[in-house]
């Protein structure tokens, strides 16, 4: 390879990674606005149940939908992290924290989540933060 493939090939995965970026922020932000029409569907039903107990006392409630803190995801932090990395080949830490915040979970128990997988033989660490899954398991 010559130093112009290679600066080349620098450029694309520096382009790629911009795109990654973005696409991200993107997310976060669409999330966003699923909470704000999540809030304001409960605000209307809340007047409607109003409006309508006015008429008839007692005969209304109101069953709202809990805006979820962060967006609680429905898969598990360890199945969260499992589907990263059978999309990609490997992930460094910061990029599986940043995935899993989008999809709703906290960072807290991300260590322990990772150590686990590992223990269990699930994924590797091939370096220090880098992980991917195993060959033979997770699959």
């Amino acid at each position: 390879m010559d130093m112009q493939k290679i600066s080349e090939q620098l450029e694309a995965i520096k382009a790629l990674e911009q795109q990654r970026e973005q696409a991200l922020a993107e997310e976060k932000r669409f999330r966003k606005q699923a909470d704000t029409l999540l809030k304001q569907i409960n605000k209307e039903k809340r007047a409607i149940a109003k409006q309508i107990n006015k008429f008839l006392p007692g005969t209304c409630s109101v069953t709202t939908v809990s805006a979820p803190t962060g967006a609680r995801p429905t898969n598990s932090l360890n199945e969260t992290i499992l589907e990263i990395l059978t999309q990609q080949e490997s992930a460094t830490i910061k990029e599986i924290q940043d995935r899993i915040i989008a999809a709703g979970f906290k960072t807290g128990s991300l260590g322990v989540a990772l150590n686990k997988l590992v223990k269990d033989g699930t994924i590797e660490r091939p370096q220090r933060g880098v992980y991917r899954k195993t060959a033979d398991k997770g699959e």
